[in-house]
């Protein structure tokens, strides 16, 4: 094997596998619960889009203002 062979090999040998272990543990409970906010924002907004559909449906019906 070749010196640069050997560089080469050498770094892609993890020097610290409990470091890393941990980071992807925190790294998944980061993407967990990311996941729960972005559902948690797409049901608030499939509410509002609701809210705003029937909105304009009431808006056709009545298109004048109701004093």
């Amino acid at each position: 094997m070749s010196t640069e062979s050997i560089a080469r090999t050498r770094s892609r040998i993890v020097q610290s596998p409990e470091r890393i272990k941990r980071t992807i543990i925190t790294m998944s409970g980061t993407a967990i619960e990311d996941k729960r906010i972005v559902a948690l924002h797409e049901g608030k907004a499939r509410d509002l889009q609701a809210k705003v559909t029937a909105l304009f449906n009431i808006e056709k019906v009545c298109p004048r203002p109701i004093y």
